[in-house]
């Protein structure tokens, strides 16, 4: 009497953990929504590119960003790659703005120079792009998606 108990409770317990691994089979990769939040710190040594990155995590449940990296070009030149170094956790079917920063050398710069001067001109924003990948994880599974947004943006500085 105890040994069919004993079959429906391991076959329950399958049936639930399969389930739960064709949900995790089924991912959708988050989508970029935009970049915000341009602001270019200025420091005695070195200059701080910082801005948001804006994602959608289409999926009706939570993901978590693992340290991944991307590639920002403005004007169609690389001015740098900058990173996530923390993991974030994205709620399902929800938006999330993700800070990133780029510390800029001389060369970044001279790259910034000819765009801002277009900007004092009259063409009031530059061509920003960024390419990378995001690595997304959800329980044991991990996965890699590629992404790429561009937008013209408006630069502030700050003191």
């Amino acid at each position: 009497m105890n040994r069919p108990i004993r079959f429906v409770t391991i076959l329950s317990v399958f049936s639930l953990f399969t389930l739960s691994l064709t949900s995790c089979f089924s991912l959708k990769a988050p989508v970029c929504k935009g970049l915000s939040g341009f602001r270019l710190d200025r420091q005695p040594n070195a200059s701080m590119l910082q801005f948001d990155l804006e994602l959608e995590n289409p999926n009706n449940w939570g993901l978590t960003l693992l340290p991944s990296s991307s590639q920002l070009l403005v004007g169609n030149h690389p001015l740098g790659i900058t990173s996530l170094r923390q993991k974030i956790r994205i709620p399902g079917k929800s938006n999330l703005s993700v800070p990133l920063q780029l510390t800029l050398n001389d060369s970044a710069l001279t790259i910034l120079l000819p765009e801002g001067l277009k900007m004092l001109l009259g063409n009031g924003a530059m061509d920003a792009a960024i390419n990378g990948n995001l690595k997304v994880r959800k329980f044991i599974f991990r996965k890699k998606f590629s992404f790429n947004f561009s937008k013209k943006i408006n630069l502030r500085i700050t003191d």
